[in-house]
């Protein structure tokens, strides 16, 4: 009854008692029931999307007058929620919530645009003003893994448009240091970019189903020549030049992503092979796929810089063995561009720390592997034409096994040969 009451008195009229009743409906969401707690995140929603709607001359200006002067209560008082909510559960559910309000947002601060005929970045500040709401959040989140589509697709879209507006750089003076705090505590526990299983994904359902549209041509262009730059490798920009609208700006969320979390503590490079191994980035003809090697080569070259820094004690050891032991894994993948970029990294690696040729743990993950291979290679059926997974005590846990078996015995000679050379040094 009270968030029924409040719901019809906030705005109706304006009035300066607006900003205690949504405190007071903050308050409600901390102590009250589920029912209650969604009801008053759903008129939370209702205030900050409609605020955008209020224009000079349009239909709705008179139906929402008013709500964007409580706008930012609103948004203060999410923050408060974020940072005294207990309910571990009720902290996880409110980030699809949170999600679906700032793309929100930006839907109806696009069609403001359009109709005011003005840039996207004009009104930066009106999305910018959610960032530090999803710092605080995201602090105290575990990190966010095996979501449904949805909520994938809600963190895809947040990206593109904290890449169309510029939030993914730190740049003085452009924008406030909270903002890209903010932008960064998503990344760090952000699902990886996917295609979710579609093979056509990057090259329909980017470009006709992304949050936001197209601005222009030039604006396609500008995304184009800032991967360019990103990159530094004129073999791919033909390539590209390939590239739509929709590719771009989710490459270019990958790379920030990877580039705020390369940093971080406790990083480990062993999900980059995600990226690589995505069928619809895998499938993609636009050369999409070759920025993702390269963009994952230049996140592992220097996260071994960062590691080269790190004291030289048990944990830095163990974390260095188990990366070997991860590229011999994938060394003996079954798609052959995996293996070779594995084989890269595996070459830059002990170039840089060359005391792993000695490590017992190593020697001993590459005898484990060389047995297993070889029991594939002599067992022709009934697994042929079939590929199978081997479970190890290695990351990732499996090994895929080819589907033919000149195809096993092939890999088994590869690896007999890394394995001599590794022994040879």
């Amino acid at each position: 009854m009270v968030i029924q009451i409040f719901r019809h008195k906030v705005c109706n009229p304006p009035s300066h008692l607006d900003a205690q009743m949504i405190e007071q409906l903050g308050d409600i969401m901390l102590g009250g029931n589920d029912k209650s707690y969604t009801e008053v995140l759903t008129f939370f929603m209702q205030i900050s999307s409609r605020a955008f709607s209020e224009s000079k001359g349009t239909k709705d200006s008179t139906e929402h007058q008013g709500y964007r002067h409580c706008s930012f209560t609103v948004i203060r008082t999410l923050e408060r929620v974020c940072e005294k909510l207990e309910d571990p559960d009720k902290l996880q559910e409110l980030l699809p919530w949170l999600l679906e309000l700032f793309v929100q947002r930006s839907l109806e601060i696009q069609k403001l645009c359009d109709r005011e005929k003005s840039s996207l970045k004009d009104q930066a500040g009106n999305l910018g003003v959610l960032l530090p709401v999803f710092a605080i959040l995201m602090g105290r989140i575990e990190r966010v893994e095996n979501v449904n589509n949805k909520v994938q697709r809600l963190f895809r879209d947040f990206w593109q448009i904290c890449v169309v507006m510029n939030f993914v750089t730190r740049r003085l003076g452009q924008y406030t240091e909270e903002w890209y705090e903010g932008v960064e505590a998503v990344a760090v526990k952000t699902p990886l970019m996917s295609s979710m299983g579609a093979d056509t994904f990057l090259e329909h359902d980017l470009q006709y189903n992304s949050a936001l549209k197209v601005e222009g041509a030039a604006q396609e262009a500008e995304f184009r020549v800032t991967i360019c730059e990103l990159l530094h490798a004129p073999e791919l920009n033909n390539g590209i030049y390939r590239m739509n609208y929709g590719q771009c700006t989710f490459f270019l969320s990958a790379y920030h992503i990877e580039l705020m979390r390369v940093s971080q503590p406790k990083y480990t490079c062993y999900h980059l092979f995600h990226y690589l191994q995505d069928k619809g980035i895998q499938k993609d003809k636009s050369g999409i796929y070759a920025c993702f090697e390269h963009m994952c080569s230049h996140m592992f070259q220097l996260h071994l810089d960062d590691v080269s820094q790190q004291s030289r004690d048990e944990e830095r050891q163990k974390h260095l063995e188990n990366l070997v032991q991860f590229l011999l894994v994938k060394f003996n993948h079954c798609v052959k561009r995996i293996r070779l970029t594995a084989d890269k990294w595996l070459s830059k690696l002990i170039d840089k720390f060359n005391h792993l040729l000695w490590s017992e743990e190593v020697l001993k993950c590459l005898a484990h592997l060389t047995q297993e291979l070889v029991k594939a290679a002599r067992n022709s059926s009934p697994e042929e034409g079939v590929t199978r997974e081997v479970s190890i005590p290695y990351e990732p846990g499996m090994m895929d096994i080819a589907e033919e078996v000149h195809e096993r015995r092939n890999m088994l000679t590869d690896f007999s040969k890394r394995f001599a050379g590794i022994l040879r040094e």
